[in-house]
């Protein structure tokens, strides 16, 4: 996804926005190598990588298709979200739940 991205932004105009958005979690990693390796949460560092990514296949499916399917996609993706967000309210503190997490 990172060559993806750099041979991607070299096609786009916002170039100088978006590279450092790409490199940004390589540029911290490499000094803190020895901290970034065993750490579970440091990969949020890389966030920038699948943005541009995306934000380019988003690009790529507006030029080709039109902004009709760009603004499916995005009901599609908010119905999936309150979706999701229903189903997580419906997990409760019920006695089983507790029994299982006294073990």
């Amino acid at each position: 996804m990172f060559v993806a991205c750099l041979i991607g932004l070299t096609r786009g105009r916002s170039i100088m926005l978006l590279i450092p958005l790409v490199i940004s979690g390589f540029c911290w990693s490499i000094p803190m190598r020895h901290d970034t390796a065993f750490h579970d949460y440091w990969v949020l560092l890389y966030i920038g990588i699948p943005l541009v990514f995306f934000s380019q296949v988003m690009g790529w499916m507006q030029q080709r298709f039109g902004t009709a399917v760009i603004t499916g996609l995005a009901v599609t993706a908010s119905l999936c979200f309150v979706f999701s967000c229903l189903q997580v309210s419906r997990v409760g503190h019920d006695a089983e739940t507790a029994e299982l997490f006294e073990r």
